[in-house]
């Protein structure tokens, strides 16, 4: 694995903590020249990955980060669209202004990243476009309502795109996982919860970052057009397609009821 990424030039938006963070130090270690590009400084310096600035929100911002890149390298093969912002609550206790945070960074900084590497890579004849979305675009995912819209864009986008990109050397994958441990949480927009909350209603198992990298590692180098993990995730979806609407009248529905009782 190490030598399929060995002196690939790679973006990652949002790698200051969680899985950027994680991926950008993996991509370290395997020789790749990696860039984060995220709004914050990053939490932790990692040797050999340099740091632009960037609100994915500001198109013109990110075309400035690309074209740093391309005068240093001439390419990028490689855009992680990882940057992102969680939001926890009812929809009736959610304003507009939130939704319209949540979509901006989740949903629109995903499409501007897209649009100029896909731009890129066709030109060039050569690349590979990583989105992260959620298993939240796969299916109901109450308490973040907007959160989930934004995911559903997501995997529509990726899944789209990868058609028309395949006979031009453009790779599009889309990475759908269950809940990782991350920064997500406690940096999420809440309304009537804290980050404590939040964790006690999650009624799956959070899965460790160094596991979850190790996924997303193994299913760019497959070229997978969706990667889909862990093992519940994958049972939930096969359950979903025999027994419908089981989730959201069982699982979904006690999550929502006991949200309802620690509301704040």
């Amino acid at each position: 694995m190490q030598k399929f990424f060995q002196d690939k030039v790679i973006l990652i938006t949002g790698a200051s903590s969680g899985i950027g963070l994680a991926l950008s130090q993996t991509f370290a270690q395997y020789k790749a020249i990696v860039y984060n590009a995220d709004i914050q400084i990053p939490q932790i310096s990692v040797p050999d990955v340099s740091y632009l600035p960037l609100d994915v929100r500001n198109f013109e911002q990110f075309q400035w980060v690309f074209q740093e890149i391309f005068r240093k390298h001439q390419r990028v093969d490689m855009l992680i669209n990882n940057a992102g912002i969680g939001i926890a609550g009812e929809a009736q206790d959610l304003s507009i202004e939130a939704w319209k945070k949540v979509l901006e960074i989740n949903l629109f900084g995903v499409v501007n990243g897209t649009k100029i590497a896909y731009d890129c890579m066709v030109k060039q004849g050569f690349g590979h476009i990583v989105n992260i979305a959620s298993m939240s675009a796969l299916m109901p995912f109450p308490l973040a309502v907007p959160y989930a819209t934004a995911k559903y864009g997501v995997l529509g986008l990726s899944r789209s795109l990868r058609v028309e990109g395949e006979k031009l050397g453009v790779k599009v994958t889309a990475i759908c996982p269950g809940f990782v441990e991350s920064s997500l949480y406690e940096n999420a927009i809440k309304a009537h919860t804290n980050t404590e909350k939040i964790k006690s209603t999650i009624p799956f198992p959070i899965v460790p970052t160094e596991k979850a990298v190790k996924h997303i590692l193994k299913g760019i180098v497959s070229n997978k057009a969706v990667v889909i993990f862990p093992f519940y995730t994958k049972l939930i979806l096969w359950l979903e397609r025999i027994f419908p609407n089981l989730l959201s009248k069982f699982i979904l529905q006690k999550a929502v009821r006991d949200f309802r009782k620690n509301k704040i």
